[in-house]
Parts: structure tokens; C-alpha cells; sequence
């Protein structure tokens, strides 16, 4: 797949997950979403998602320390232009801590 190919399906994927949104979805769908997210560099909505499995009260701690410990080795312009920052990462693992305890 070459990197014109890449744009079209990923906004065809955009596309369906925007319609999406007005439907109460399975864990394993909002899951799914997540990790598209997250493998395409949009990490604040990959955060929502992890976040919206655990208002659902899936077992998900584990993966949202995953992803922030992931994201702490990114560079600071990647992690901006994926919609967050460093700071919002470590207060949100804090809070996290905080909330197992």
C-alpha cells in the first residue's frame, strides 16, 4: 500500500468511526478504536477511548498505564501534534495511581 492508498483508507476508517459516534458501541469495538488511534498518532482520541472503556468498567488500568508509559518515549512535537502533552500525560498517570490505590 503506498502512502496516497494509506490517506484514502484511513480517511474512509475516520469516516465510518465519526458515524459511529451516535451509537452505543461494544467494549471490543471502542477498543478497536483505540488502537487505531493510538497507531496513527492521534493519541488524545486514543485517550478518550481508553477512558470511555473505563467509565464502562472495563478492565483497562493496566492498558491506559501501558499507553501512557508509551507515550512518555515519544518526542514532545510528536506527542503535540498527536493532541497531548507531556505534562497532560503525567498528571493523568497521577490521577490514575491515585484512583488504584
Amino acid at each position: 500500500m503506498n502512502e496516497n492508498d494509506t490517506k484514502i483508507f484511513n480517511k474512509n476508517i475516520d469516516e465510518i468511526i465519526s458515524k459511529l459516534e451516535y451509537y452505543e458501541l461494544e467494549n471490543r469495538i471502542i477498543l478497536l478504536t483505540y488502537k487505531y488511534y493510538s497507531q496513527i498518532g492521534l493519541f488524545g482520541k486514543a485517550e478518550d477511548k481508553l477512558y470511555q472503556l473505563l467509565e464502562n468498567n472495563y478492565e483497562i488500568i493496566e492498558e491506559i498505564n501501558n499507553f501512557y508509559k508509551m507515550l512518555l518515549k515519544k518526542d514532545d512535537t510528536e506527542l503535540e501534534n498527536g493532541n497531548l502533552t507531556r505534562n497532560e500525560i503525567i498528571e493523568a498517570m497521577e490521577k490514575i495511581i491515585n484512583k488504584t490505590v
